[in-house]
């Protein structure tokens, strides 16, 4: 560093009222080794360059080369500022560190990355770092990559002062390149205006991996990203990968991961076996903060993913005003994307977002493939995949093995339109399986009240279950085409000319939702094909639904249950089900079950105890909620990742209607899970 830039930081190296300075430009470098240094004896500057890294603390360590640095200790005076020159990277290992600074020593980060090479952060043990206002709390404005990782086992709380990000940026300050991996827990908390992880208070985000084992939870405050951007900035290229365990929100008008208030988020992929769970309140789940656009957001592989808006945004895509585009989920890929799933808008009266798609906005290329499991749940005046209220959907593709569930509210449609908008080019083909439904007015598929359905096509081996909404004097949304006007019914408009003697359409009396769609609520016989597919037999003439897996639970709990790591909480998530799975697969009769100690009613919902299963191995346990006892019709299926958890309460039931329920346990080897024999199973009628 040139005597200049060093002076830039003289303040913060004599906060403990010592001048460093000379001390750095004057003494003789030691010979490298490793050893611990306590941040209260005193500010700490690291310098990489050269091909060798130093270490000053006070009169404690004069330039000393150390390429094996432990900081340890508590301090709420001092900090530690880490320079790497180009082509270096500084390397530090942070060990059961406290330091807080906030309203303590002004201008003063916990942590400040500066210069132009790369940082490494190992963290071991239980790490807190708090900044001042600001600041964040790593303080990230090095021009190379930040990489947190650790050697074994580590937590970080890192939270920023106002303004500044919990890890990335500070006030008007972009961040990028930052990489989290390994197994390592962080808690990241942005300040007022901030990330949790990447812009600080007008700044970008961008670069942003999380993969390995890490387990990151990660919070944005007032218009700001979980992970991305922060306040009217936006979140770009951020990637979670691997096993990465991953819960990010925004407390308002910010995307959960993706863009801060007024901006969009991009290019933001999710894969490998990560679990990710993103929330917003006006922006998206995942995608664009409130008046932003998501777009080029993939989730692939086997990454389980629950994104939800829970005011105005939809759960994938746009935030508020923005449009949902250019959005592919695939591979193995298990997702739930909802939009007021709670229902607050509809209390409201704001009721605008897509579950993935556009929120008061558009909807498009839209692609749903492989073997992928999605539920997709829209707000009133939205569909459930494409436009938000008052957006068209267009160019929404489902096909290979993909099952989707899409229930719309009211006025938009299952998949297509919202409010007053169309539903067009909308193809449906390969083996999925797709049940799209909406309450009132709009087409199961097509358009939304007042909406067109424009090129919809059914093709190949694909089975539809659609149900329009239900409107006044008999004016009905179509199953599929358009939607309804307050004075005509909306008109059935679907090609089937490519459609196997495999596949077929089921259509049901309007209104119809997807979890009451049986025999007893169609609306006409099933359509089938005429085309014989070249690559099978035809199925016999009276098997109505051939191969038809399970249903898939179209209301799944909003809320991951938390993994119990001790003192450091690290996140977790209830798995969503995976329904192409045979109930008698993997299944091991030796294997310890469980029993179902007692079921209880509540509204809508049923909370079931159960006996706690110790023997070895045994990683948790899988729950089925269905209407019959035969389980023909599996509504719900719950799996607990703890198994000293032995009570959960399943939400979102109909009304004085009887369920029965059964659990078992399961263990997991690699990404294969082995079941037990289910309990006896047990009855209770919801109030």
């Amino acid at each position: 560093m040139k005597r200049s830039e060093k002076s830039k930081y003289s303040n913060f190296l004599m906060a403990g009222g010592v001048f460093a300075l000379g001390l750095f430009m004057f003494s003789a470098p030691m010979s490298a080794y490793a050893k611990e240094y306590n941040i209260a004896d005193g500010s700490i500057y690291i310098d990489a360059k050269n091909g060798a890294q130093t270490i000053s603390q006070d009169y404690k360590a004069d330039n000393a080369l150390d390429d094996d640095i432990i900081i340890t200790g508590t301090s709420k005076d001092y900090g530690v500022v880490i320079e790497s020159g180009d082509g270096q990277t500084a390397k530090v290992t942070l060990k059961d560190v406290d330091i807080n600074t906030y309203q303590n020593k002004v201008g003063v980060p916990a942590v400040r990355l500066i210069g132009t090479g790369n940082v490494t952060i190992f963290i071991d043990g239980k790490n807190t770092l708090k900044s001042d206002i600001g600041l964040a709390g790593i303080h990230d404005i090095v021009d190379g990559k930040l990489t947190i990782t650790s050697k074994t086992e580590g937590y970080l709380k890192s939270s920023g002062g106002q303004n500044g990000a919990g890890i990335g940026g500070g006030n008007n300050q972009s961040s990028a390149d930052i990489i989290i991996d390994g197994n390592v827990q962080i808690e990241a908390y942005g300040g007022v205006n901030s990330a949790g992880i990447g812009g600080g208070y007008q700044g970008a985000g961008s670069n942003i991996t999380i993969g390995g084992d890490a387990k990151v939870k990660a919070n944005g405050t007032s218009k700001s990203a979980g992970i991305g951007g922060g306040q009217a900035w936006a979140g770009s290229n951020i990637t979670i990968e691997g096993n990465a365990q991953v819960i990010a929100s925004s407390d308002n008008f910010g995307a959960g991961i993706g863009g801060g208030d007024g901006a969009e988020g991009s290019d933001i992929t999710i894969k490998g076996s990560a679990i990710v769970e993103a929330t917003s309140y006006s922006g998206a789940g995942i995608g664009g903060g409130r008046n932003g656009n998501g777009s080029g957001i993939t989730i692939i592989d086997s990454a389980q993913v629950t994104a939800t808006s829970f005011n105005k945004g939809a759960g994938i895509g746009g935030g508020l005003n923005g449009t949902g585009s250019d959005i592919i989920i695939g591979g193995n890929a298990n997702v739930t994307a909802s939009a007021d799933p709670e229902g607050e808008d509809d209390k409201n009266g704001n009721m605008y977002g897509a579950g993935i798609g556009g929120a008061n906005a558009d909807g498009m290329r839209i692609t749903i493939g492989g073997n992928s499991v999605v539920i997709a749940i829209g707000a009133k005046n939205a569909a459930a995949i494409g436009g938000g209220n008052e957006g068209n959907g267009t160019n929404i593709t489902i096909g290979d093995n993909a099952i989707v569930t899409a229930q719309g509210d009211n006025y938009g449609a299952g998949i297509g339109g919202g409010r007053d908008a169309s539903g067009s080019d909308i193809t449906i083909s390969g083996k999925a399986l797709v049940k799209a439904s909406t309450l009132k007015y709009g087409a199961g598929i097509g358009g939304g009240r007042n909406g067109d359905g424009i090129n919809i096509k059914i093709s190949e081996n694909a089975k539809v279950y659609a149900a329009g909404g239900k409107g006044t004097g008999g004016n009905n949304g179509a199953a599929v085409g358009s939607g309804a006007t307050d004075s005509s019914a909306g008109e059935e408009k679907v090609d089937i000319s490519g459609l196997y003697t495999g596949g077929f359409i089921r259509k049901y009396k309007p209104g119809t939702k997807i979890e009451e769609m049986t025999d007893d609520n169609l609306l006409e016989d099933p359509t089938y094909g005429n085309l014989k597919d070249p690559d099978a037999d035809d199925p016999k003439p009276d098997d109505p639904n051939p191969d038809d897996p399970k249903p898939v639970d179209p209301t799944p709990d909003p809320k991951p249950e938390v993994i119990d790591n001790g003192s450091n909480p690290a996140t977790g998530q209830v798995q969503a089900s995976d329904s192409k799975k045979s109930d008698d697969e993997n299944v091991d009769k030796k294997q310890k079950s469980t029993s179902i100690s007692k079921l209880t009613a509540g509204k809508k919902s049923i909370t079931v105890t159960w006996k706690e299963q110790k023997a070895k191995g045994i990683k948790g346990y899988e729950i089925q909620i269905g209407t019959d006892k035969n389980f023909d019709n599996v509504i719900k299926r719950v799996t607990v990742n703890k198994t000293k958890t032995t009570t959960k309460t399943i939400k979102k039931l109909s009304p004085k209607k009887k369920y029965f329920v059964r659990i078992r346990t399961f263990k997991k080897k690699g990404s294969v899970k082995t079941y037990s024999k289910w309990s006896k199973v047990k009855n209770v009628k919801v109030k």
